[in-house]
């Protein structure tokens, strides 16, 4: 009867199989190495995709090409992942999905009581200018022309403010 070797391919074997020794910093040694052997044959196949591609594109198009493809490289060599990035787990995200969706509701709910406010103070100017009008009107005609000067003179001001604000803004 045949020897029944490993035959699993090794991400498939279970801890006890690949680990048998504790003592033993062999089988780590050979990941850290085989991840690093990844990593440079990755980058070099990227590098061997980008020389095709290269070949295939006009003169012109072909050194604006090598110059992004450089940047790129050279870009993705200087931002390693961060360490604790690489210890997020499915329960983390949804944690934080869940206090995202926490905090657009209560922007939701903040931007709701605003607009109740922002209605309020609107009806009380109204109504203030009103009842204003209404007692002015009848007695002094000419302070209620000058009232309603000032008054328009004062809303140009800032209407022109914000258009001002908004439009450096945009500039930016």
């Amino acid at each position: 009867m045949p020897s029944k070797a490993n035959t699993n391919p090794p991400s498939s074997r279970s801890i006890e199989e690949s680990d048998s020794d504790p003592g033993d910093k062999g089988p780590k040694k050979e990941n850290e190495s085989g991840k690093a052997s990844q990593a440079q044959n990755k980058a070099e196949m990227e590098e061997n995709f980008a020389d095709v591609i290269a070949e295939q594109i006009p003169e012109p198009a072909r050194k604006m090409f090598q110059m992004q493809m450089a940047m790129m490289q050279t870009v993705s060599r200087r931002a390693p992942s961060h360490p604790l990035f690489e210890k997020f787990t499915p329960q983390h995200i949804d944690k934080f999905l869940d206090y995202s969706q926490k905090e657009d509701e209560n922007k939701y709910k903040l931007q709701s009581t605003n607009r109740w406010f922002h209605l309020v103070y609107v009806t009380l100017g109204l109504g203030s200018l009103l009842a204003l009008i209404f007692f002015l009107a009848p007695q002094n005609q000419e302070l209620l022309t000058e009232f309603l000067k000032l008054l328009v003179v004062f809303a140009s001001g800032v209407g022109s403010g914000y258009g001002l604000r908004s439009y450096q803004e945009r500039k930016k």
